[in-house]
């Protein structure tokens, strides 16, 4: 398959009217402009798309970081054939250093140290809270005076709480404001929030989120809101997600974002909301399979090419910045005032005219989504964002429905603290099979037993002790009978008939484990992590 499937599509004109931004046509430029610049494969027959080269480099750290990376490599350098153990049997398997580091920090990073809490601070609860401390300061200046009606005339007039409840100085005032009394709306404030974090599982995205940090160095959520669940927030697969060049960290100066999502026929054309029917299905079954020829799917991924014939299909959910400009027309009447009439953005007053109005115009930031079958030209759900949110100090600016955020970002590019520390754990899991060499070489302690040396061995009386008896004498008691002159007076070559051999360990065993200890080193110095927090060494003090 050619690069015929993706035709070079230029981003189109970002100064368009709003009413322009609104059209179909709009949007599927946008939509064919972000696939060819994610999807593109300059090399059909071998390269990646940046979008698959950025998911394989995602997966291989996943796999680093979950202890579940290939040991191809380690066993070629080596030279072990892995398809031949009969003279070895080494343990391939990685080792769980990654794993343990990973949990670590994450854990580390997804305490919850604070709790959530709403401080009005509009006039009507500010009033409220003057009130109530005026109340309170009253109380405490005619508290004498209360406990003595109380007592002598029998009228209370205490508070509910009793003579308790009011404070006796002004810092029990202060105290008492800050810590018990709540107007209404800040009490249904936080039992919001907490709900909304209740409701989206948000320990549960939190920990994905920052494992994703730890692992491939940038994680992302999506936020949307529901006529019936309120306000959602999702967690997001950096590896599904496309965008346009980062500066900064926090993806602020990104201009459009993209989710992939393989899923349905059926599924799709729920989603479209009937904008998708049967018949347009039908009509792009041909450009869905060539998408996936195209892409080069196979069985390695995990879903087979045929799937995709009128079966499964790609899709992206896309959204982009845009200024809109709300223009109208400002007209004075006969009353003194001024009448606002609402027209279309690229509405000028033209030259010459004298005509006694005025023309108002206002940008404003907004973001448009929709939605692409990739590699057809289906679009669908195109149009402007719904409750776009907007910073309190600046009502001219939004955010985006996606959230990303990268900590060590250069030049477009993340980095992991996996990523970091691999060439380490890779040298590493060397020495750990060459550790398994030296110990599958080792032998117990041998005897060597010269027969021909025990033949010799005369008692001086005459008599001689055959082979058996001399070896039954060195197992039970460890001495060893031995003749320095043979029978004939000569030098007897074989005067140690029984010897120890030292086998044991091969020699370099402990040097092995010292280079070992000192790439873990490095490990802990590459993440910051010293010695005793990850507990591989106890503190002194606990040992």
């Amino acid at each position: 398959m050619n690069n015929k499937v993706l035709k070079y599509t230029a981003f189109p004109n970002l100064m368009a009217p709003d009413e322009e931004k609104a059209t179909l046509e709009y949007g599927l430029q946008w939509a064919k402009a972000i696939e060819y610049e994610w999807w593109y494969r300059p090399d059909a027959k071998g390269s990646l798309s940046p979008y698959y080269d950025k998911r394989q480099r995602y997966n291989k750290l996943r796999l680093y970081g979950r202890g579940e990376q290939s040991t191809e490599g380690y066993a070629k350098l080596l030279g072990i054939d892995k398809s031949d153990f009969n003279y070895t049997n080494y343990d391939l398997r990685p080792i769980q250093v990654i794993p343990k580091f990973v949990k670590l920090l994450s854990n580390q990073m997804s305490e919850r140290l604070f709790e959530v809490t709403a401080e009005a601070t509009d006039k009507f609860s500010t009033d409220l809270k003057s009130k109530q401390k005026e109340t309170l300061e009253r109380l405490k200046i005619s508290k004498n005076l209360l406990v003595e009606a109380r007592d002598l005339l029998g009228v209370d007039l205490l508070p509910e709480d009793g003579e308790d409840g009011i404070p006796n100085t002004q810092e029990e005032i202060d105290l008492h404001m800050k810590l018990k009394y709540k107007p209404n709306v800040e009490i249904a404030t936080e039992e919001a929030i907490k709900y909304t974090l209740d409701y989206n599982d948000y320990e549960e995205t939190q920990s994905k989120v920052i494992e994703d940090i730890v692992v491939i160095g940038i994680g992302a959520v999506k936020t949307s809101t529901d006529p019936n669940k309120g306000i959602v927030v999702e967690y997001v697969d950096p590896a599904e997600m496309v965008y346009s060049y980062p500066v900064h960290k926090d993806h602020r100066d990104v201009y459009y974002y993209g989710q992939m999502k393989r899923m349905t026929v059926t599924e799709a054309k729920r989603i479209s909301n009937g904008q998708i029917t049967n018949e347009d299905l039908k009509k792009s079954s041909q450009q869905t399979s060539n998408w996936a020829t195209y892409n080069g799917y196979s069985n390695e991924r995990y879903y087979r090419e045929e799937d995709f014939e009128g079966t499964m299909v790609d899709v992206l959910t896309f959204t982009f910045k845009a200024l809109n400009t709300e223009t109208y027309k400002k007209k004075p009447n006969k009353n003194g005032g001024f009448k606002l009439t609402k027209k279309s953005s690229s509405f000028q007053k033209p030259d010459g005219d004298e005509g006694d109005y005025e023309v108002i115009k206002k940008d404003i930031e907004v973001w448009y989504k929709g939605s692409i079958i990739l590699g057809t030209d289906l679009i669908f759900n195109y149009g402007l964002c719904e409750n776009m949110v907007r910073p309190k100090a600046n009502l001219n600016k939004t955010y985006p429905m996606y959230t990303m955020y990268a900590p060590d970002l250069y030049q477009g590019r993340e980095k992991s603290l996996v990523s970091t520390i691999i060439p380490y754990v890779d040298q590493m899991q060397q020495i750990h099979i060459k550790i398994q060499q030296l110990i599958a070489k080792a032998r117990p302690n041998g005897v060597w037993i010269d027969v021909d040396g025990l033949t010799e061995i005369s008692m001086g009386d005459g008599g001689q002790l055959d082979v058996m008896e001399l070896i039954k004498l060195y197992n039970e008691t460890g001495n060893v009978l031995g003749s320095s002159r043979s029978t004939d007076g000569d030098y007897n070559v074989g005067r140690d008939p029984i010897r120890e051999l030292k086998n044991g360990v091969v020699d370099g065993l402990d040097r092995l484990i010292g280079a070992y200890n000192h790439y873990m080193n490095l490990v802990r110095d590459a993440i910051g992590v010293p010695v005793g927090v990850d507990a591989s060494t106890p503190h002194p003090d606990q040992a």
